[in-house]
């Protein structure tokens, strides 16, 4: 393991995860670039904790601005105040559909944003932002199916980031959730200085009127993660997020019907497999190279080689299906009561009026023959 905590064991994984992506891929052909299915359909999903100061003490502001809020913040700011669930696709749909909005979980009694007592401050809120309330400010089941409400009704199972790899891979906990998070450091800050310069001018410097109430904060940051949500959406941010942690990637040029190797297109916009192999970065892993990992000859060796194993598992499979079928023949055999038998017990019973189940107990049992 070298000074960065990066062992080969990790590089291995990483190459196993990005192998079992582009299979994924190449399972199914749905999309003539991206294979299984097309970038609009690929999501990411991620919790991200967010609070009003980073816990660094970094200053965060605009390039050039004449003013800075460089003032110290509370302890209590550098907690998690709210919990952003969000999922975010590798492109946007030209039609802007399909895109969940950001939901954010605030903390207090479990209900959504819909039966707050507060319905003057939702109106405040920004309106491309989902809320709900929870105990502890989580996504858990309840606040998570609140925000997917109409949302993405069909999904295939979840492919899951190996463990222990999500702030390397995870296209959300990699490089997108850190841009929510640094937008409502940035407004926080921004609204603090703007309440500083009204003290200051009104001479009277009041501390109390530089707070910010819990019902002010919420509004603040549903502002600020909604505004910076619609700027992601506009540029290209989650596409080279998708590229550079290696989730998904044009494959046209890793199939092998080569009547299809052809540059296609995607939104009228000629794609490159080889650019996007190339822009696969993942940080603290400089000596990891994806194009020279995931050669088309090491893909389909990983094809070929699941396909062994599922052969091999089907092959056990039907062999314990059939030592099972057999053995519970043999005890249907075995344990099928003679008539002699059964006569025995039912006049017995006929006799007494009950039943003398000892005459043939099931575990004695035997055909003679």
């Amino acid at each position: 393991m070298n000074k960065q905590s990066v062992s080969e064991s990790m590089m291995k994984t990483i190459e196993e995860y990005h192998l079992s992506m582009r299979m994924k891929q190449l399972s199914v052909q749905n999309d003539p670039v991206y294979g299984y299915t097309a970038p609009y359909c690929v999501y990411s999903h991620d919790q991200v904790p967010i609070e009003l100061a980073a816990k660094n003490e970094v200053t965060l502001d605009t390039t050039g601005v004449d003013e800075v809020y460089d003032s110290t913040t509370k302890d209590g700011d550098q907690k998690r105040f709210a919990t952003l669930n969000v999922f975010v696709p590798m492109i946007i749909r030209e039609d802007g559909l399909g895109v969940p909005p950001p939901h954010l979980v605030f903390r207090g009694k479990f209900q959504t944003s819909e039966e707050w007592h507060h319905q003057d401050e939702i109106a405040q809120w920004h309106p491309a932002v989902v809320g709900s309330f929870h105990e502890n400010a989580w996504a858990d089941a309840r606040t998570h199916m609140h925000g997917l409400k109409k949302e993405l009704p069909n999904f295939d199972p979840p492919i899951f980031v190996p463990p222990n790899m999500t702030s390397y891979l995870q296209v959300v906990d990699r490089h997108i959730g850190v841009r929510y998070k640094n937008y409502v450091y940035k407004e926080y800050r921004k609204e603090m200085l703007k309440r500083l310069r009204a003290t200051m001018t009104s001479l009277n410097m009041n501390t109390d009127a530089m707070k910010l109430t819990p019902k002010e904060k919420r509004i603040l940051i549903t502002h600020a993660v909604g505004t910076i949500h619609e700027k992601l959406c506009k540029s290209d941010a989650f596409k080279r997020a998708f590229h550079a942690t290696g989730t998904w990637l044009p494959i046209n040029h890793l199939i092998r019907d080569e009547s299809t190797l052809q540059n296609a297109t995607v939104n009228n916009a000629t794609v490159n497999p080889t650019d996007a192999d190339k822009s696969v970065d993942i940080q603290h892993f400089k000596e990891y190279k994806y194009t020279e990992k995931i050669t088309p000859e090491a893909v389909y060796a990983a094809i070929d080689k699941a396909a062994a194993d599922r052969a091999v598992a089907e092959a056990e499979a039907r062999r314990v299906a059939a030592k099972k079928e057999a053995y519970y023949h043999r005890r249907t055999l075995n344990y099928s009561p003679s008539l002699k038998n059964l006569q025995s017990c039912y006049l017995s019973w006929k006799g007494s009026f009950k039943p003398t189940l000892n005459l043939i107990s099931p575990l004695s049992i035997a055909i003679r023959v």
